[in-house]
């Protein structure tokens, strides 16, 4: 056995295991963002669709944020319309009461995301050791599978909010009226 091998006990244990996940948090999360006007807001800044590992979870997710990215609210009601025909595949009006009930503040809301999105995070890396496996078998140089390696680990290891940039239009636009305000005061030149 090398440094690298598990023994069969521990690799038959790992094969049963379940991934890494938090439902209630995952719920709690969303019942944040359906009870408070700002909670989407605050967990998008933590979360993307991807990172929810209940797929309803992540499709209430995403509608949630394109109501609150349209500047419309998006409580229970309003997401349970929006949602139309999908509604049933995510449990109905139920679900997103149940969501609603939750424990969630403001403040627990982020704290809920960022458990979701640790837990994502651990996906990936699982994920990634699968891929880092194949990747090893291939054929070719090892220069390029040594490539391929570290791009595998870079990606599961790096949070998502990391790789991309993400600004919302207010960050961009309250800057520039401000400045054309200070302008149409006279207290900078054009």
């Amino acid at each position: 056995m090398t440094d690298f091998e598990l023994p069969p006990e521990d690799l038959v244990a790992l094969a049963a295991a379940a991934p890494p996940r938090n439902l209630h948090a995952e719920m709690s999360v969303l019942g944040t963002m359906l009870g408070h006007k700002d909670g989407a807001d605050d967990v998008a800044e933590i979360l993307a669709v991807e990172d929810f590992y209940e797929p309803r979870n992540g499709q209430i997710f995403a509608r949630v944020m394109s109501l609150s990215a349209a500047g419309k609210p998006h409580d229970a009601e309003i997401v349970a319309h929006a949602l139309g025909a999908d509604l049933g595949s995510v449990g109905g009006v139920p679900y997103l009461l149940e969501c609603l009930q939750a424990p969630g503040s403001m403040a627990s809301g982020v704290h809920y995301a960022e458990i979701v999105a640790e837990l994502s995070q651990r996906r990936r890396i699982l994920e990634a050791a699968a891929a880092l496996q194949a990747i090893a078998r291939r054929p070719g140089p090892l220069p390029e599978v040594v490539e391929s390696a570290q791009q595998t680990i870079h990606e599961a290891t790096t949070k998502r909010r990391d790789r991309t940039i993400v600004t919302s239009v207010g960050a961009l636009v309250d800057p520039v009226i401000e400045h054309m305000e200070a302008i149409k005061r006279g207290e900078i030149e054009p």
